[in-house]
């Protein structure tokens, strides 16, 4: 590993170091990748304040993922999950209107989607974005 340090100090550029990570051996290029980002979560922690780590407690959480993702490696792949298909539309009954809400939500501004449909599958009022607030408060 002090090897491959070495040559990425030698480095003069951003594309060189992933040239140069590409090239050695999946280990080296799991540990390099895992302590740069560690390295750089570091950085930005500290600059918002928090505790700076011991570089041995850095190396030491490079170890626990190295063998966390190396075991995920080994697991039986899974068998894919079929998909799963939506029902269709259904009309309402005769009389009756359908509210349609497509599910889209952001929490951050309260805003969604829902229209109101007749039996014909005919609008009765346009599609419109409605605040959750409306119908909760």
């Amino acid at each position: 590993m002090e090897a491959l340090q070495l040559e990425l100090t030698n480095c003069s550029n951003a594309k060189k170091v992933v040239e140069k990570l590409l090239a050695t051996d999946d280990e080296q290029q799991l540990w390099a990748v895992l302590l740069l980002n560690n390295w750089w979560h570091e950085r930005n922690q500290v600059g918002e304040g928090e505790r700076r780590r011991s570089p041995d407690d850095i190396a030491l959480l490079c170890g626990r993922q190295a063998i966390e993702i190396k075991n995920l490696q080994s697991l039986p792949a899974a068998e894919p999950r079929a998909r799963t298909r939506r029902g269709k539309w259904e009309r309402p009954p005769i009389g009756m209107l359908k509210l349609n809400v497509d599910g889209a939500f952001r929490e951050s501004d309260k805003n969604g989607g829902w229209g109101l449909r007749d039996p014909r599958r005919k609008w009765r009022c346009d599609p419109v974005r409605v605040r959750k607030s409306a119908f909760c408060e």
